[in-house]
């Protein structure tokens, strides 16, 4: 990990592995959502980074306020193995929004996901895209956080961070 001047942690994750498409009706039900709200700009994909993730471009940022995943897509999606469900919204030329929802006890919701956003970097690559981004993330769950990409020949995810705990640790 490398600290900017500008206050931002980098890190070079690993590569990412881009998987098959997903057809977009399919993305749609799965988020509770209809055909017409994913962007088509963005074909459905499946990625992985270790974790697996479903990357689902949408239309506009409010259209990420209206997702309820279905547990019965998910299942047939998933195929009884993890995965993680990726939506982004491109707000600008350099900007997008994302939600990050994942099992455990149920869906839960990643205020900042370095791995998410990494598959997503990678996407973005494999379209053509180069150069800086910056994702928000965890705005819905009152968590907001910023995550800046750095695409180029390599990937660089970064984020701003501030101590929120010290100590010692004896052992």
């Amino acid at each position: 990990m490398t600290f900017g001047a500008d206050g931002i942690a980098w890190m070079r994750p690993p590569p990412v592995a881009m998987g098959e498409s997903l057809d977009a009706g399919t993305a749609a039900a799965l988020i509770g959502l209809e055909e017409a709200d994913l962007d088509s700009r963005y074909p459905v994909r499946f990625a992985t980074i270790g974790p697996w993730f479903v990357l689902i471009g949408l239309r506009t940022p409010e259209t990420l306020r209206r997702i309820v995943i279905d547990p019965a897509v998910y299942r047939e999606v998933a195929a009884g193995g993890p995965l993680c469900l990726f939506a982004f919204s491109q707000e600008s030329d350099a900007g997008f929004a994302a939600r990050m929802f994942f099992v455990s006890n149920g869906f839960r919701e990643d205020a900042a996901t370095g791995s998410a956003n990494t598959a997503l970097a990678a996407y973005l690559r494999s379209l053509g895209r180069s150069g800086p981004v910056v994702v928000e993330q965890g705005m819905e769950i009152g968590r907001p956080s910023r995550l800046y990409l750095d695409i180029g020949d390599s990937i660089r995810v970064g984020g701003k961070v501030r101590p929120v705990l010290t100590g010692v640790l004896d052992y």
